[in-house]
């Protein structure tokens, strides 16, 4: 199962975009060099249209666009909200934090204020979609969603159906751990889960031959 990755640049509430102008360049042409996008000679015109546009916003202290464009890694400011964050898909987390550290050491010459999340997706198991909700700290989780790396989750599972011959639980490192609700009439788990990169909620196909 593919996961989609994140690094987040949070800042602090004085920041202004125009305070990227003289690192953005930078950070702008190692993302386009680590989709291989815009490498050659025949290219330079190119790139250096995409950086110019996003300078025009950033000189002008307005929210720039970034890079969206298909590929392994995206730029993406969000609306409201005074951060950037690099989005990929990918087997591995350790792409998006080769990633991360390398852009955070370039913010790092400059004197902007800022810190450093990473998140991944939680994805529900193949087919487990609609059959159950997910809460943190009784909040409804909607899949798929983020988590921080490391971050402690309080799953408040509510099961809305069974499905016959499978049982509810959690996929890490390729094994399936079942959890169990406290009794059938609450239908309802709680357990502490760290969430780390390939954690996947829902139910599990049971083999009726095999026996614990």
């Amino acid at each position: 199962m593919i996961k989609t990755y994140t690094c987040r640049f949070i800042f602090e509430e004085d920041f202004d975009y125009k305070d990227l102008a003289p690192v953005f360049p930078d950070i702008f042409k190692y993302v386009l060099n680590e989709n291989g996008h815009f490498q050659s000679d025949e290219d330079l015109e190119t790139r250096e249209m995409y950086i110019e546009l996003n300078m025009q916003d950033i000189l002008a202290n307005r929210k720039p666009e970034g890079y969206n464009r298909r590929g392994r890694f995206r730029m993406i400011f969000p609306i409201d909200k005074k951060e950037f964050y690099i989005k990929g898909s990918a087997n591995k987390q350790a792409d998006i934090k080769r990633i991360g550290g390398t852009i955070d050491n370039l913010l790092s010459t400059t004197n902007i204020c800022h810190t450093l999340k990473y998140g991944y997706t939680v994805d529900c198991l193949k087919n487990s979609k609609g059959a159950f909700t997910l809460m943190d700290n009784n909040s409804e989780v909607v899949f798929p969603t983020t988590y921080e790396f490391g971050k402690i989750l309080r799953a408040n599972i509510r099961i809305r159906k069974t499905k016959k011959n499978s049982v509810f639980g959690y996929m890490m490192n390729d094994k399936f751990h079942p959890l169990t609700p406290a009794s059938e009439s609450s239908k309802s788990i709680e357990k502490y889960i760290e969430i780390i990169d390939d954690i996947s909620f829902g139910f599990c196909k049971l083999d009726p031959k095999k026996k614990d």
